[in-house]
């Protein structure tokens, strides 16, 4: 098996920095689940700016991790995450300029404003990541 190319001094716990530095050189993941580690707000600036650099290998992946962190909140009638920590998110991602971002943000707040639509094998199981664009 192929040995990971960046050290985490604990993967459950990642940096910024550590995140940037797996992202930029299309690493495999350095734990099981990872994507949903990265689900976080404490994570969601660093990602967002991530998938806004069209250079970084691992952006899909990324965007996949923000899609959960919605989708989670919302499944969980945002016991998980409370709206108000999202909206600050969702007005980043649409500053980006990044056309999967703004996509993202007008599918997020779509979603939180119609929470019967949810659908986990689109927000929680990749398949809105695979299609970033409408």
């Amino acid at each position: 098996m192929p040995k990971p190319k960046v050290k985490f001094a604990d993967a459950a716990n990642p940096t910024p920095d550590e995140i940037r530095k797996w992202a930029g050189c299309n690493d495999l993941e350095p734990m099981e689940d990872w994507d949903l580690v990265l689900a976080t707000p404490a994570h969601a600036g660093v990602l967002i700016d991530l998938v806004a650099d069209e250079a970084c290998p691992s952006r899909r992946y990324l965007l996949g991790a923000l899609y959960v962190l919605i989708g989670d909140a919302v499944r969980s009638a945002h016991r998980s995450v409370p709206a108000a920590d999202l909206e600050p998110l969702i007005a980043k991602a649409r500053a980006s300029g990044n056309s999967w971002l703004e996509v993202w943000a007008d599918r997020s707040e779509h979603l939180m404003a119609n929470p019967d639509e949810f659908d986990y094998a689109a927000w929680c199981a990749g398949g809105l990541a695979k299609r970033p664009m409408n």
